[in-house]
Order: structure tokens, then C-alpha cells, then sequence
């Protein structure tokens, strides 16, 4: 189950199946957001470790925080919420609205 599902799942069990569906596009939009800011925050310092250990001669996770310190794992988050969110945002809501179009619900449970 992915964050954004746990986040829907939660809302409609605190709201109300009726309530949910009365500001949908709200709660998705609400949800895609979260789940891009999550991903963000818990991807960024993996991939700045990771990049860092490619471009630099083979350096360690232990010589590269050595160095730069803790501060490095915050290094281009900004643009990394920027992207991530921005494409969760679209990914989710564009799946919202297909569903619409096409007259389905994506989710097996609340059928």
C-alpha cells in the first residue's frame, strides 16, 4: 500500500465514505501532495549519497559525511520536493480524473 492510499484510506475512515465524495478532488489532491513531500524528504540524502559516491574516487557513506557533515543529506531538497511533489501532484490527479472520464473507480475497496 503506497502513501497516498494509507492517506485516502485514513480520510474516509475518519470522514465518512458520503463526506469523502463530497470534496474528492480536495482529499486526492491533498494526499498526492503529502505523499510527494514524503517521498521527497525520505529519498533526497539516499541520492545525494549515492551520486556523491559515483562522481567522487570511490569515497565511503562514512568519509563523505566525515567531510561535508549531516548538513550534506539536505543538499538540493528544495529542488527535489519541487519535482517530486509536482509529479505526484499530476500522476494522482490525472488517474482522479480518468477515472471520471471513464466512469470507474480505481480502488477495488470502496466500490
Amino acid at each position: 500500500m503506497t502513501t497516498y492510499e494509507l492517506i485516502i484510506d485514513k480520510k474516509i475512515k475518519v470522514l465518512g465514505l458520503k463526506k469523502f465524495q463530497e470534496n474528492e478532488s480536495k482529499h486526492v489532491m491533498q494526499a498526492s501532495l503529502v505523499s510527494g513531500v514524503l517521498a521527497a524528504l525520505f529519498t533526497n540524502g539516499m541520492e545525494v549519497i549515492v551520486v556523491r559516491q559515483q562522481s567522487e574516487s570511490g569515497e565511503t557513506v562514512q568519509q563523505i559525511l566525515k567531510q561535508e557533515g549531516i548538513k550534506i543529506l539536505t543538499k538540493g531538497l528544495g529542488a527535489k520536493l519541487l519535482l517530486t511533489t509536482c509529479s505526484s501532484f499530476m500522476f494522482f490527479m490525472s488517474m482522479f480524473y480518468a477515472g471520471k472520464v471513464f466512469n470507474t473507480n480505481l480502488s477495488e475497496e470502496r466500490e
